[in-house]
């Protein structure tokens, strides 16, 4: 393979949509840090500066912690070109949570201690909460926003406090105030609460929210329980099987009343071979089918799979910028990067063949872009057994061959 020559020529019409608001420079840079992010091996600016060429690193190490541009403006650009091009509809929903981001460096501005959902444990590092869009029926799917939390010790007159609550409904209403026509949202149960609820409905949105087993419940009018003790008295009978790609799933539904927020159908869900690990839920969509419940609830892992993506492929945890301001740029530019991959996971050089289907498929084919030259790449996979080849060996997972 190639040294990096180009910008891949089908990312023109996303950056095309930032002219006028960055500067000629800033546009450039604005490039650089973004494909950069796709592309390069490791994710410091150092590597990402020099994956075009050698040039001095201080014109990007400016942009990214010091250039003054509007991030609130710059995001719902990148939001609103989502929307034009993918559509949102009112079956759609808005799936948020939150994710740590574990860092070594111990002068990075705001770091601090956050539980981590995935060890359990209290990791350093940054914590931020994301949101996405996703239709269950269309599979549409693209990212919303992305904020940074910070603990009430590491806020400043400039970053004030927010819960995590907060900061979720500043993301729905920011969704909303740029196109996104979603009709319901999607949270664990750490977002529950009656307020948040009240939220949602003053908004005129639905909700599937995460439910803890202590929560009180009542049943026909009948004295409270607790979720907990509802689940000792059902049996195997009481749960209806759904078959998935990734597995089978039992679910069992009722409707229930809730002191604060009324009339809610509760959802108890596991997966076979998981039988421990129950899920609970509460929703404000009644009389649906079961299957129609558990379709819908599965879709709250794309935001998962949105954290281990980022992560894993465009450096949310590997970036090592010092600056509080930086570390917000480089989390606004991996969703741009992200909301780039998706919108061109159908390349026309690749019609013939497959659409890319992982974000690591997209990234490697980016990279592939950048090394050669787009006269080789037209030349190239004119031929199918040569294009089959390079697929192969270069793009695609191992399970996955064309």
């Amino acid at each position: 393979m190639f040294g990096f020559r180009q910008f891949p020529g089908f990312f023109g019409r996303f950056f095309n949509s930032f002219k006028g608001f960055f500067s000629r420079p800033q546009l450039g840079n604005f490039k650089r840090l973004v494909v950069g992010l796709i592309v390069s091996d490791g994710k410091n600016i150092q590597e990402i500066n020099s994956v075009f060429g050698d040039r001095d690193q201080s014109s990007l190490n400016r942009f990214v912690t010091q250039s003054s541009w509007d991030f609130e403006e710059f995001d719902g650009r990148r939001l609103r070109f989502a929307v034009k091009h993918f559509g949102s509809r009112n079956e759609g929903f808005i799936v948020l949570d939150d994710t740590v981001t574990k860092k070594f460096g111990r002068k990075m501005e705001k770091a601090n201690y956050h539980r981590s959902g995935v060890t359990k444990c209290k990791e350093w590092g940054h914590c931020f909460v994301d949101t996405l869009y996703v239709e269950p029926d269309s599979g549409v799917m693209y990212p919303v926003k992305i904020s940074s939390y910070l603990r009430n010790v590491d806020a400043d007159e400039k970053n004030p406090f927010r819960t995590k609550r907060c900061i979720a409904l500043e993301q729905i209403d920011f969704a909303i105030a740029n196109g996104v026509r979603a009709g319901g949202v999607m949270a664990d149960a750490w977002y529950y609460s009656e307020d948040f609820v009240k939220e949602l409905k003053l908004r005129g949105l639905k909700y599937f929210l995460g439910m803890r087993t202590t929560i009180k419940i009542s049943i026909k009018r009948e004295k409270r329980i607790s979720i907990a003790e509802y689940l000792e008295t059902l049996m195997e009978k009481d749960f209806t099987k759904h078959e998935f790609k990734n597995g089978t799933y039992f679910l069992h539904s009722k409707e229930v009343s809730i002191r604060g927020d009324g009339k809610e159908t509760l959802l108890i869900s596991y997966k076979k071979g998981d039988e421990k690990n129950i899920k609970c839920y509460v929703t404000n969509y009644h009389k649906w089918k079961t299957f129609k419940y558990m379709k819908t609830l599965l879709k709250r892992w794309s935001i998962e799979c949105l954290h281990r993506d980022t992560k894993q492929h465009l450096g949310l945890e590997k970036y090592q910028v010092r600056k509080y301001r930086g570390m917000q740029a480089v989390a606004l530019a991996i969703l741009a990067a992200y909301t780039l991959l998706i919108l061109n996971k159908s390349p026309t050089l690749l019609k013939k063949f497959r659409p890319l289907q992982t974000i690591g498929e997209m990234c490697r084919f980016t990279k592939l872009c950048t090394q050669k030259t787009t006269y080789w790449l037209k030349k190239t996979f004119k031929n199918h057994n040569t294009g089959r080849k390079i697929l192969n060996q270069y793009i695609l997972v191992k399970n996955a061959k064309v």
